[in-house]
């Protein structure tokens, strides 16, 4: 699998979502056999390279923090942007099949909070011509950068197997994995 990831937090790379990331990342590299390829946002905000990873790719998957219950508003420039381009990508993924994969964390903990988020973006998926490879939705995160390490350690050792999971799967997530993973889904469940 050629897996191109992008992180879109604001923060970058001092920030919750790049730890979570490359701890999730870890666990797809443990397979050994695929191509991985990270970006930071700010590399692809561009008109000129806003479908760069999307060229070589199998799947792409784009993390980031949940604002507002959506998406930073930097990758909603960058989703704007494929938009603008959906004939290129419509194109290219007829193609060659390409899938998208979500990385969604946050501060609350219940799973509710990002399944509108969710929602949206398996449409985009649809209106782009991608596949849709699953979203990992985690609240509790806020500030672990900064939790005691063997807290944090438990907490991202979870990322990692996932990552594990979906590298084994070629690119693709097990939805009742998920679920169980985004738990609770309100309140106190």
């Amino acid at each position: 699998m050629r897996l191109s990831v992008i992180n879109a937090s604001p923060r970058g790379k001092s920030g919750n979502t790049e730890l979570i990331m490359k701890s999730f990342l870890a666990g797809v590299a443990a397979n050994g056999s695929h191509q991985i390829t990270t970006r930071s946002i700010s590399e692809i905000d561009h008109d000129e390279s806003a479908l760069l990873p999307f060229v070589d790719s199998d799947v792409v998957l784009l993390a980031f923090p949940l604002y507002i219950y959506s998406l930073p508003a930097v990758a909603m420039r960058w989703v704007s942007r494929l938009a603008s381009q959906a004939d290129k990508l419509q194109a290219q993924a007829k193609e060659r099949p390409i899938a998208m994969a979500f990385l969604i964390q946050y501060g609350f903990r219940e799973a509710c909070h990002a399944r509108g988020c969710e929602r949206q973006l398996q449409r985009m998926c649809t209106s782009l011509g991608f596949g849709y490879a699953g979203t990992i939705i985690r609240g509790g995160s806020e500030g672990i950068i900064y939790w005691p390490k063997g807290s944090q350690a438990k907490f991202l050792g979870r990322f990692q197997t996932l990552g594990e999971h979906f590298g084994q799967a070629n690119g693709q997530f097990d939805q009742a994995e998920l679920d169980q993973f985004s738990a609770p889904e309100q309140g106190r469940d």
